[in-house]
Order: C-alpha cells, then sequence, then structure tokens
C-alpha cells in the first residue's frame, strides 16, 4: 500500500521557513497539474454507476480534495456501493433469516461494507477524514516582538 501525502504545513518536523516556502511551492505546481477537471466516467462502469460517480465528481470539487488520480478509485468505490445496496435489496426481499439460519447475504454485506468504508478514507468521505486534508493555519509568534514590548 502507499504511503500518503502530507502537506507540508501538516508535517511535524522542523524545517526552515525558506525550505518550507519552496516545498509549498513545489506542492502548488503539481496539484494545479492535477485539479480535478472535466474528469469523465471510466467504461467499465454501468448506466447507474456512471450516474453516481458524477453526483460524487460534482460533490467533491467543492472539496478540492481529489486529483485525476484518483477517478478509479471513485470509481471502485461506485461499484462497492451499487453492489452493497443491490445485497441490501435482495435482503429486504429474502429476510434476515433463510431456512432458519442467518441470511448468507449479510456476509456479502459485512465485507463490502468493509471495503467501502476503507474507499471512503481514502477519497476523504468520513468527516474524520476531510480533517486530514485542510489546510492547518498556524500563527507565526515572533518572540522578539514579545520583548521588544517590555522595552
Amino acid at each position: 500500500m502507499s504511503k500518503s501525502m502530507v502537506a507540508t504545513s501538516q508535517k511535524k518536523r522542523r524545517i526552515s521557513k525558506y525550505e518550507r516556502e519552496n516545498v509549498d511551492q513545489a506542492e502548488q505546481t503539481i496539484n494545479k497539474k492535477l485539479q480535478w477537471k472535466e474528469v469523465k466516467p471510466p467504461s467499465y462502469l454501468g448506466r447507474k454507476e456512471k450516474t453516481m460517480f458524477k453526483k460524487y465528481v460534482e460533490n467533491m470539487k467543492e472539496l478540492e480534495v481529489l486529483s485525476v488520480l484518483d477517478t478509479d478509485i471513485l470509481a471502485h468505490y461506485v461499484v462497492f456501493q451499487m453492489t452493497f445496496n443491490e445485497l441490501q435489496e435482495k435482503v429486504k426481499e429474502i429476510g434476515l433469516v433463510v431456512d432458519g439460519k442467518p441470511n448468507p447475504l449479510l456476509a456479502e454485506m459485512r465485507q463490502i461494507s468493509k471495503t467501502v468504508y476503507t474507499y471512503q478514507n481514502k477519497l476523504g468521505l468520513n468527516p474524520s477524514d476531510r480533517l486530514r486534508f485542510r489546510k492547518v493555519e498556524t500563527e507565526e509568534i515572533d518572540e522578539l516582538s514579545e520583548f521588544q514590548d517590555e522595552l
């Protein structure tokens, strides 16, 4: 599994202001190149899946969290989400218990829900995960100004 990217503003190690500005500038140029422009759903998605894909794209554009490289991850998320919804409909039709035993579709639903949750984390669809993507604003305190005020 690949290592997740962390913005320089969120890194804990100390780096000089000059180095931080250079890294921030490099991040901005990379992000501009990878901007979420007109992203089209992959051809392997069905009609309903493409509709759901487009809905997520519209909602995520405002967050500016995703890039063009996330197209396949979002497509896989949509496939698993649609599969979960279909299984849920089947369970409603058949029932929770089949022949005195729990419906075997429940085990599949449980597994798919874990997968969906993983994709939600990767895409930042959960509120706690979106916090990772927010730019942390830090106040720079000039220590010399405190001493100058005392004089």
